[in-house]
């Protein structure tokens, strides 16, 4: 059974974008599959 994303693991993904590409280029969509689930789901954790 997969576990279930947390917002740390949100976080952890959106700190991992900006260190490599900066603030500027983080999208929610690569931030979402890069952690596994739905945009929806991202902003209904947000």
């Amino acid at each position: 059974m997969k576990r279930r994303a947390t917002k740390e693991d949100v976080l952890l993904a959106v700190q991992n974008f900006i260190a490599r590409n900066g603030i500027r280029a983080v999208r929610v969509d690569e931030v979402a599959q890069s952690v596994g689930i739905s945009k929806r789901t991202l902003y209904e954790l947000f």
